[in-house]
C-alpha cells in the first residue's frame, strides 16, 4: 500500500495524495500530507487504517524524475518508520538536509509504503479452513496419543514450508533473531548411532533446506517477526491430517516411504545423511499443499508437552498450564522411519536445545 507526495521547486508544497493506494486485505495507506518547518525538517503525516492491527514495515523512498525510479532513500528519519500497528493518525519526521544537503528538484514524487510483516522473508501462506477432528490415535503404539478426543480449530493460516536457512538468515540480518547455533559446538548433532553436540555440517546449511540447531526461543523469535506464531500442537494435526482427516499421514493410510517424505527409508535421509531442501517431496503434500508435514526436519509447537491428552484443551488452543517437561514438536525427521512420520506422533525435548533435526514452520490466524 502506497501514498505519494509531489515538491516542486522553493519548497514543499502540499499535494493530494495520489491514488487509492495498495491494501493488503482490510488495511491501508492514506490522507498523506506533509510540511517543512524553517529548520528544514519535514513532517509528514499520514493515516494507517489497520482494523486487524496487523504490523506494517513502513518506508520512505524518494523519485527524481517524477516517479519512474525512486533510488533515493531517506535514513535520518523518526517516528512512525518502520515496524507500525495500530491504526489512526501517524507521524514520521525527516531531517532532510542531513540526509542530502540542499537537495531541490523540480519533479520530486516521494512514497510512503507499507509491506505486512507476514511477507518478510519471503514466506508463502497456506490457509487451512477451519473444523472438528479427533485428536491423537488408539492404534499408536504410545500412550500419550491417548485418549483420542474431538478438537475444534479455527480456520488458520500456515506456512506451506518449513522455515529455510536464507529465510532464517534474513531474521538474523534484520537483528530480530539471534544466530542458529550451527557453528557453537551446542546443537545436537546426530553422529550416525547417537546426537552429540558440535557443529552442524555443511551439507545441512544450503538455502533451501529447512533451518535447523534453532531452540524453541529463537523459533518463536522467528515467528513473531514475519507476524505470525508458533502453531498450536492441535493446529498442526489438523493440518497435518489435511484439515482433520482421519489419515495416519497426510496423503493417506499408504505407509510413509521415499516416495513422499525425507526419512530413513533405506538409509537417513533417503540415503543424503541430511535434509533436503524443502517440497522436495511433492507426493507427500496435504490436499491443501503444505510440504513436508511429514519427515525432513521436525517442527516446534507453541504447547508443553504432557504425558497423555487427558484434560487436554478442545478448543484447538495451546497447552500452556501447567507447564510440562519439555515442548511438544511433530512431524518426524530425515533421520527417523515412517512410524514417527504418523500425523498422531509427539516427541518433546528441552525447549533450550537445539538439535540438527528441529526445524519450524510458522502459522497465523489471519
Amino acid at each position: 500500500m502506497s501514498a505519494r507526495w509531489v515538491r516542486l521547486a522553493g519548497g514543499f508544497l502540499l499535494a493530494a495524495a495520489l491514488g487509492p493506494g495498495r491494501a493488503h486485505g482490510a488495511a491501508s495507506i492514506g490522507s498523506a500530507r506533509f510540511e517543512q518547518d524553517a529548520s528544514g525538517l519535514v513532517r509528514i503525516s499520514y493515516r494507517l487504517d489497520n482494523p486487524e492491527n496487523r504490523q506494517f514495515d513502513v518506508s520512505l523512498s524518494l523519485s527524481r524524475d517524477g516517479g519512474r525510479i525512486f533510488a533515493l532513500l531517506p535514513r535520518a528519519l523518526a517516528g512512525d518508520i518502520g515496524t507500525v500497528a495500530g491504526s489512526g493518525p501517524k507521524l514520521i519526521t525527516w531531517d532532510v538536509d542531513k540526509d542530502y544537503p540542499g537537495l531541490s528538484c523540480r519533479d520530486c514524487v516521494f512514497a510512503v509504503e507499507g509491506t505486512p510483516a507476514e511477507e518478510r522473508a519471503g514466506i508463502e501462506w497456506v490457509f487451512i479452513p477451519g473444523g472438528s477432528f479427533l485428536m491423537g490415535s488408539e492404534a499408536g503404539e504410545a500412550d500419550d496419543e491417548k485418549p483420542v478426543h474431538r478438537v475444534t480449530v479455527k480456520g488458520l493460516y500456515m506456512a506451506k514450508t518449513e522455515v529455510t536457512n536464507k529465510q532464517y538468515r534474513a531474521c538474523v540480518s534484520a537483528g530480530a533473531c539471534s544466530p542458529a547455533h550451527v557453528a557453537d559446538g551446542t546443537c545436537y548433532v546426530y553422529s550416525g548411532s547417537a546426537w552429540k553436540q558440535g557443529d552442524l555440517p555443511a551439507s545441512f546449511q544450503g538455502d533451501g533446506q529447512p533451518v535447523v540447531c534453532v531452540d524453541w526461543s529463537q523459533a518463536k523469535a522467528f515467528s513473531a517477526w514475519v507476524g505470525a506464531r508458533l502453531p498450536t500442537e492441535a493446529e498442526w494435526e489438523y493440518a497435518a491430517r489435511s484439515a482433520g482427516k482421519d489419515w495416519a499421514y497426510p496423503w493417506g493410510d499408504e505407509q510413509a516411504s521415499c516416495s513422499r517424505a525425507v526419512m530413513d527409508d533405506g538409509g537417513v535421509g533417503c540415503g543424503r545423511d541430511s535434509t533436503w531442501p524443502v517440497c522436495s517431496k511433492p507426493a507427500g503434500n496435504t490436499e491443501q499443499g503444505l510440504c513436508d508435514m511429514a519427515g525432513n526436519v521436525w517442527e516446534v509447537t507453541q504447547d508443553w508437552y504432557h504425558g497423555s491428552y487427558d484434560g487436554a484443551p478442545v478448543d484447538g488452543s495451546a497447552w500452556e498450564s501447567p507447564r510440562g517437561s519439555g515442548r511438544v514438536f511433530r512431524g518426524g525427521s530425515w533421520s527417523l522411519p515412517a512410524g514417527n512420520a504418523r500425523t498422531a506422533f509427539r516427541y518433546y525435548r528441552d525447549a533450550g536445545r537445539s538439535y540438527d533435526l528441529l526445524g519450524l514452520r510458522p502459522a497465523r490466524s489471519r
